[in-house]
């Protein structure tokens, strides 16, 4: 006993006085095991008690870490932690996502710990409505997940999630969307509930757009009063150009804190779009379409539009013609946003050149057809054939017998659904008529019978293939008997 006890102390002492000469760098570590996932990093939070003297350098330690490990996968593997991996928690999941918990001792909150997500703390949400302020839990405009990051509890609690990526040329363009709720007890500033979003570049600065903060209070623009103390702002939609960051890693980190007294909570929806969602699908238009539509989806209602071709509107009319192979913009500038922080929606402009194209073989009245039409973006999977008979076919490379010998005018529709071109060959089939002159043998054990083929029609030269095994047109010194004959033309 007195052993295990002298174990202990020596332990506590030495704990004491590691904290008192290392304080910054002991109050919290991470370790340097990391998860990746398809190129995601996720650092393992260890230890905790984070005050708010070392809140600015535990985060720049924390951010130091993950981007040189984002950089150094990125250089030695060819892997990129991309903006749309799961920024937009479309995986349904916090995977590439660090959660972590805390307390609000006074903004900013501390005391950080953990790194997985914690139940009713960071929630993926599906569906339903805000019990406050009505609105959908799901961003409007978004994808299938949202996460709300708290609850309407109290207890000074604080929830975190931080998520880095390095920034890729198609990454240049997203917009985030956030929603808040929380109770506002007039509390001093510092202590009231909060909600805080940044996004920052490497040096840790934060970038433009990149930072949204509320602390509770009755007079904020943009928040509506659910009822007592209770303050909510609706989903708000802000855009982030990141074409300055292509190749450097940022770090998006969102908070929340309930007020520090433990008595008034706060929590806060976020979402993200990630670029690819901002892009159309190429519009592709037919050779012969003058007038188009193109609209913005309502990513952010009561929005307003500039477009690259001037109009202000939502929805514009164009000539496609006249825009083959380029793009079109629309800028759209969410409201309640400062100057700027708006998001490009872009229209990919093709227009569908279709080229169509046919061959063929033919056997007397039958004919083969091989399509080869040209198309300049995607695949053929239209044809309609027309064989000049009445007879029509919808396959690629049809087979089909003509009623009689005569040039038919054979007319292939190729293409898309969408858009097709039309191509006529004439094609000239020929059939023959067959028929038997005979002489008959002059008495019955006679050898004086003869036969010959007749031919009308067909193209010569021809050829005769008697059942006796004769190979001319008119064959002799038959007796008694049944022959047989095959004749082929010159086309088989």
């Amino acid at each position: 006993m007195k052993n295990y006890l002298s174990f202990l102390i020596l332990i506590f002492f030495t704990v004491s006085l590691f904290s008192q000469e290392n304080m910054e760098d002991s109050s919290i570590q991470i370790t340097n095991k990391f998860i990746s996932d398809d190129g995601f990093i996720e650092a393992i939070i260890l230890s905790s008690d984070l005050n708010d003297t070392n809140f600015d350098s535990w985060l720049a330690k924390y951010i130091e870490e993950t981007h040189s490990r984002l950089l150094k996968e990125n250089s030695e593997k060819k892997l990129r932690a991309s903006a749309c991996g799961n920024l937009d928690f479309e995986n349904g999941n916090f995977t590439g996502w660090t959660c972590q918990t805390g307390k609000n001792n006074g903004y900013p909150a501390g005391n950080w710990t953990g790194s997985a997500p914690v139940a009713n703390r960071h929630t993926i949400e599906t569906g339903g409505t805000d019990p406050y302020g009505g609105f959908p839990k799901v961003a409007p405009g978004g994808g299938t997940y949202s996460v709300r990051l708290g609850n309407n509890g109290t207890g000074a609690q604080a929830e975190r999630l931080i998520f880095s990526f390095i920034v890729g040329p198609e990454d240049t363009n997203f917009i985030y969307k956030y929603a808040v709720v929380f109770e506002d007890p007039g509390h001093p500033e510092n202590e009231q509930p909060y909600f805080e979003l940044q996004i920052l570049n490497s040096q840790n600065q934060i970038i433009s757009c990149g930072q949204q903060h509320y602390t509770a209070a009755s007079n904020i623009p943009g928040f509506i009063n659910a009822g007592g103390m209770v303050w909510y702002k609706p989903w708000t939609t802000v855009g982030i150009r990141l074409a300055n960051y292509v190749g450097q890693p940022v770090t998006v980190i969102v908070t929340n804190a309930d007020c520090s007294r433990s008595g008034h909570f706060g929590y806060g929806y976020v979402d993200f779009i990630c670029p690819h969602d901002l892009v159309a699908q190429a519009n592709t238009f037919c050779e012969n379409d003058s007038s188009a539509t193109l609209q913005v989806p309502n990513i952010s209602p009561g929005a307003t539009y500039l477009w690259s071709t001037g109009e202000t509107t939502s929805t514009i009319n164009i000539n496609p013609q006249n825009f083959n192979d380029s793009v079109i913009q629309c800028y759209v500038t969410p409201p309640d946003v400062p100057v700027g922080c708006g998001f490009w929606y872009t229209f990919p402009i093709k227009i569908l050149h279709i080229d169509p194209h046919f061959s063929f073989t033919t056997s007397c009245l039958n004919a083969e057809f091989y399509d080869s039409t040209l198309i300049n973006y995607g695949n053929v999977t239209y044809w309609n054939w027309n064989f000049g008979d009445g007879n029509t076919a919808s396959i690629q490379n049809p087979t089909h017998a003509f009623p009689a010998t005569g040039t038919y005018n054979v007319t292939l529709t190729s293409g898309t659904p969408q858009c097709q071109n039309s191509i006529t060959y004439p094609l000239t089939v020929t059939d023959f008529d067959l028929n038997i002159s005979k002489i008959d043998v002059t008495c019955f054990e006679y050898t004086d019978g003869q036969a010959t083929a007749i031919i009308n029609g067909g193209t010569a030269p021809f050829s005769f293939q008697w059942s006796n095994g004769q190979n001319t047109q008119s064959i002799s010194n038959l007796s008694v008997g049944t022959y047989s004959v095959t004749v082929s033309d010159n086309n088989g």
